[in-house]
C-alpha cells in the first residue's frame, strides 16, 4: 500500500513538473495563411469596418459602433482596436480573457499576401489554471485557423474584392475603326449612336464585316465638356477619312475584362474598381480602357438591363 501511494505521488510528481516544463509562462498564439490577391485590395477592404461581416463566420455581429464593431465566434469576442496600412491590432475577449493579438499583412508576390495573426495568452503558477489556460490557448488557435481559412476563401475571390469578376484574355479584335466627338455634359445615347453610326455606314460602304459589339469610351477634365470616343471592331483594315481613323490592336495581347447589368453609373462603379485592380495588381495600361456596348440602348429602354463589358489593356 505504501509503495503504491509513493508511486501516485510520483506519477503527480512528474505530471506538475511536466505542466512547467512543457507549458510556458505565456503560450505563443500564431495562424497564419495566404491569400492570393493584391496586398493594397485586401487592406483596403480590412480597413473598412462594415466589410468584416461579409466574411466572418457564424452569428458574427454582436455589437457595432460607428467607429470599430465587435464580432464573436465560439464564445470568443474580436474587436479592432487600430489600425494601419501594415497590421491590424484586435482585442480578444471572452470569460477570464483580454489579450491583444495582432494581424500582420506581409507582401509576397504582387498576387498574394501571408497573413500572420498572434498573440500571448499569459498562464499562471497555479498548476489548475495553466492547464486550463494552455487550452484555452489550444481553443483560439484552432478559432483563428479557422477565421484566416474563412478569409482566405473569401478574399480569394475577386468579386468580393472587385465587385465584380475580373478576368484576364487575350485580345481578338485587332481591326477597330474609330471616330470621336465632343458633348456638353454626358453624352446622351442619340449623341453615342449617331458616332456608332457613322462607323457602321462607312464600315458597309467598304465591304467590311462588324465582329463585336461597339466600344466606348468617355473622358472629361472639367464635367462640362466630355470627349466621346468609339470604335467598331471589322474584318478588315479600312482607309483613314477626315474623322474616322483605322486602329490596329495587337493580337493575343493581355486585356482585363469585366460584364456588368445596369445603367451608366452600374459601368462607371465597374471601371473604377477596374482601375483600381490594375494599380494593385501593379500593371500597366500600354492603351485607353473602354465599354463594350453589349446591349443597344436604343433598342432597351430599361437601364437596369443593358449589358455592358469593361475592358482594360495591360501589360
Amino acid at each position: 500500500m505504501k509503495k503504491l501511494v509513493i508511486g501516485v505521488l510520483i506519477v503527480a510528481l512528474l505530471l506538475l513538473t511536466s505542466l512547467y516544463i512543457f507549458i510556458p509562462n505565456a503560450v505563443n498564439i500564431k495562424s497564419e495563411t495566404v491569400i492570393h490577391t493584391s496586398r493594397s485590395g485586401l487592406v483596403r477592404m480590412l480597413m473598412d469596418n462594415n466589410n468584416w461581416a461579409k466574411w466572418w463566420p457564424g452569428k458574427s455581429i454582436v455589437s457595432q459602433d460607428s467607429i470599430n464593431p465587435s464580432l464573436s465566434y465560439q464564445g470568443i469576442n474580436y474587436k479592432v482596436s487600430s489600425k494601419n496600412i501594415s497590421q491590424l491590432q484586435v482585442l480578444i475577449t471572452g470569460e477570464s480573457t483580454i489579450l491583444n493579438s495582432v494581424l500582420y499583412f506581409i507582401s509576397l508576390k504582387a498576387d498574394s499576401v501571408k497573413l500572420v495573426w498572434e498573440t500571448l495568452l499569459p498562464t499562471s503558477y497555479n498548476p489548475i489554471k495553466r492547464f486550463f489556460a494552455y487550452q484555452k490557448a489550444k481553443q483560439i488557435t484552432t478559432d483563428l485557423n479557422t477565421l484566416l481559412k474563412t478569409m482566405e476563401n473569401y478574399f480569394s475571390n475577386t468579386e468580393n474584392i472587385y465587385s465584380s469578376t475580373i478576368q484576364q484574355v487575350l485580345v481578338n479584335d485587332t481591326s477597330l475603326i474609330s471616330t470621336s466627338g465632343v458633348s456638353k455634359g454626358y453624352p446622351s445615347i442619340a449623341f453615342i449612336y449617331s458616332l456608332i453610326d457613322k462607323l457602321k455606314t462607312y464600315s458597309l460602304n467598304q465591304g467590311a464585316q462588324q465582329t463585336n459589339s461597339p466600344m466606348l469610351n468617355v473622358n472629361t477634365t472639367d464635367s462640362i465638356k466630355f470627349t466621346v470616343k468609339v470604335a467598331l471592331p471589322v474584318n478588315k483594315r479600312l482607309p483613314d477619312t477626315n474623322d474616322i481613323f483605322y486602329k490596329w490592336m495587337m493580337y493575343g495581347g493581355k486585356i482585363l475584362v469585366t460584364e456588368v447589368k445596369g445603367d451608366n453609373n452600374v459601368t462607371a462603379r465597374a471601371l473604377l474598381q477596374m482601375s483600381r485592380y490594375v494599380s494593385d495588381f501593379q500593371m500597366i495600361a500600354p492603351a485607353i480602357p473602354f465599354y463594350s456596348l453589349v446591349t443597344d440602348r436604343r433598342i432597351e429602354p430599361d437601364s437596369s438591363k443593358w449589358i455592358t463589358k469593361v475592358y482594360y489593356p495591360v501589360m
